[in-house]
């Protein structure tokens, strides 16, 4: 049993009590104890899953290609590729100037990784000289990261003084200068400076700095190269400044900021490219002249559509290509910029995901992306601007599979207020429909992010088991334009939670499964749908997989010294303010456990995650118990003790990370079902 000590937040005349709130005192000795012993409860508790999670792992093995190299792409002198072994969890990074030539190593990750329990790299930045590489990495999950410089030909490291970063590294116009973004005490990216090559970190030049504590800053460059471009947003306005990397490196507000007011800028010849939401929901792009820039002098390049929304776009000399959401589904526009001439590229499957790919050189005649459906690993295609045409450059055929014996529907459920919530649903061809069958059901709902279609290694073990796998895109995420993002938000949050529940209810009606035969599988803020789901309609799930979940919404976001509480205001509303307040109490998890018969439940964080903190997990997992009518139905906690939000690095240790996720599930089904 977990120690209790009564801590009471008093707001709004309400006081909270949160006996388990001296769990974020990670210097407390009965922390580490416990976070062990319920690791140690969750092994012995899956210990009969054990050849079952074996076998699923190799059948994911199986079916990756161990070994791997990625098509190589041109910048500057060197073609670039990255490349990964049989046995090696982590990819290295290499160049070459010509095909024949051998290969030079940049930087080899799985070497480096031996120094650490855990390690990611964020960004890797050759300079403008091509001699040497910068590249910033965490190695323990925190999300603070670290930069070194290295000379590429010698392997001799030449700077490492660089700390406490968000990962962003942009080379000036030579390779003295490197520009990077520091953090705040609460993880927010603040500030940007200008480094000086082999110079301590104190001496580096301020270049920005935001105090307002709801706006992140983010660093990049035109695809031109031209600018440096520093872009300070919240969950809704933005202000962007540029820095012209080959004039007098003077930084330059495009738009000051104007609440509601979105847009980013890219630079094409005399004009900056702005894609922005004035007067237009879903987003549109205009132009406005390099020196007469602010938001008077901007003119319509593509309109505003009410059926499509624009969410991103990349410029080159002779065109511009549009990323965009189209009935649901990703889409490109590839727009002539001297004519406005549009050609739109379409795909038939079902559903299915497009993403640009890296497209380094401004003045090149091509366009690089990625295609993928949840039955076809990525193709990598090219169109050609002049012609275009499409054109394969490599296609990577999945391993042990054969993707004609499975199907891809597009269904829609009606929800509570008789929106249609789009589902991707995939099955066996030859699937028995005349009985019900067990589903897996995941859903995110939240920032305007889209659960894309994308393929995955790992749901065809779940698929040849007799499964079903469905996504729901419920609002709150982006998958039909803003106003499917603004319509699962502040006051109207339980969208997400009624539109997954609906989606549950429709595929049970239509015969697809039924109560207690449905796993359902959500991570961070779709943790927070598990745990809402998990209150609202226990009595449909068999199993619930909520991974790094945010459900102690409450306490977090009542803390303003927390990691994203006040750039979060945005999203979820501010509590300070007592309607908000109300309305995320009504639906908080942490705060709306009952005495019921929950579901069994797998609930996961990471010790280093600064997103979702490991006790809103933890303090969740422990309240449930409390509350938990069924005892057959276990409530775990897996606590990863040297990693953050994403879990453990490495591919092998994530794949063994989804083999006991799908174990858990396949085995709470299979006992639903025997017992039923």
């Amino acid at each position: 049993m977990a120690k209790k000590i009564n801590h009471s937040l008093h707001i709004h005349g309400y006081e909270i009590v949160d006996p388990y709130h001296w769990m974020r005192d990670r210097k407390d000795p009965d922390l580490i104890t416990l976070l062990e012993q319920e690791n140690q409860k969750t092994n012995k508790a899956l210990e009969h899953t054990q050849d079952l999670q074996k076998n699923i792992y190799e059948e994911i093995i199986s079916r990756i290609r161990e070994d791997d190299q990625s098509y190589p792409y041109q910048m500057g002198s060197y073609k670039y590729f990255s490349k990964i072994e049989k046995g090696q969890n982590y990819r290295s990074y290499w160049r070459t100037k010509k095909d024949q030539d051998s290969p030079q190593i940049l930087v080899d990750l799985n070497i480096e990784k031996k120094q650490h329990p855990f390690f990611h790299v964020a960004s890797t930045e050759v300079s403008p000289s091509e001699k040497l590489i910068a590249y910033s990495y965490d190695v323990d999950g925190s999300e603070n990261y670290h930069i070194v410089v290295k000379e590429i030909e010698t392997g001799k490291i030449v700077d490492q003084s660089l700390k406490k970063t968000d990962g962003s590294i942009e080379w000036g116009f030579d390779d003295q200068c490197l520009y990077y973004a520091t953090l705040d005490e609460t993880m927010r990216p603040y500030r940007v400076y200008c480094h000086q090559i082999s110079q301590s970190q104190d001496q580096d030049s301020l270049i920005y700095e935001d105090t307002d504590l709801s706006y992140y800053v983010h660093l990049g460059k035109s695809n031109s190269k031209r600018f440096l471009i520093v872009e300070s947003e919240s969950k809704l306005t933005s202000e962007v400044h540029t820095l012209d990397l080959a004039g007098d490196q003077t930084l330059r507000c495009i738009q000051k900021r104007i609440h509601g007011l979105e847009y980013h800028v890219e630079h094409h010849g005399n004009y900056w490219m702005i894609l922005c939401n004035q007067d237009a929901e879903n987003f549109k792009i205009m132009k406005a002249p390099l020196e007469q820039s602010n938001q008077e002098h901007w003119e319509d390049f593509i309109p505003h559509q009410i059926d499509r929304s624009i969410s991103d776009f990349d410029v080159f000399s002779t065109h511009l290509v549009i990323s965009e959401r189209y009935r649901g589904l990703s889409h490109f526009r590839i727009v002539e910029m001297e004519t406005k001439k549009i050609h739109e590229l379409h795909f038939e499957e079902e559903a299915y995901v497009i993403s640009d790919e890296i497209n380094p050189e401004f003045t090149q005649n091509f366009f690089r992306f990625t295609y993928s459906s949840p039955l076809q690993e990525n193709i990598l295609y090219t169109y050609d601007f002049e012609s275009g045409a499409l054109k394969i450059l490599q296609e990577k055929i999945t391993p042990q599979l054969n993707k004609e014996n499975y199907i891809i529907e597009r269904l829609f459920a009606p929800s509570h207020d008789g929106k249609d919530i789009p589902i991707t649903l995939i099955r066996k061809k030859n699937h028995d429909m005349g009985s019900p069958s067990p589903l897996f059901l995941m859903g995110y709902g939240s920032y305007g992010i889209c659960s894309e279609p994308r393929f995955s290694p790992s749901i065809f073990s779940l698929l040849d088991r007799g499964f079903m796998v469905a996504t729901a895109h419920i609002r709150g995420g982006g998958e039909c334009g803003r106003p499917w993002h603004y319509d699962g938000r502040f006051f109207t949050k339980k969208n997400s939670f009624l539109d997954f529940i609906s989606c549950a209810e429709f595929l049970i009606s239509k015969g697809y499964t039924k109560k207690k035969s449905i796993a359902i599988r959500g991570g961070s803020a779709g943790g927070l749908l598990m745990g809402a789901v998990s209150n609202m309609k226990p009595e449909l799930w068999g199993a619930v997989l909520a991974l790094v979940p945010f459900v102690d919404v409450i306490n977090t976001m009542t803390d303003e010294s927390l990691p994203l509480t006040i750039t979060e205001y945005e999203e979820w509303g501010n509590p300070q303010k007592k309607e908000y307040f109300d309305y995320m109490y009504s639906y908080s998890p942490y705060e709306n456990i009952e005495e019921k018969n929950y579901p069994p439940i797998l609930a996961t964080g990471g010790l280093n995650d600064p997103r979702v903190a490991y006790w809103e997990p933890t303090k969740w997992v422990l309240a449930l118990r409390e509350k938990q009518r069924d005892q057959s139905n276990p409530i775990l906690l897996k606590m990863e003790m040297e990693a953050g939000h994403q879990g453990p690095s490495g591919r092998y240790a994530a794949y063994q990370e989804v083999a006991l996720h799908y174990a858990f599930a396949i085995d709470q089904i299979a006992s639903k079902q025997k017992s039923s």
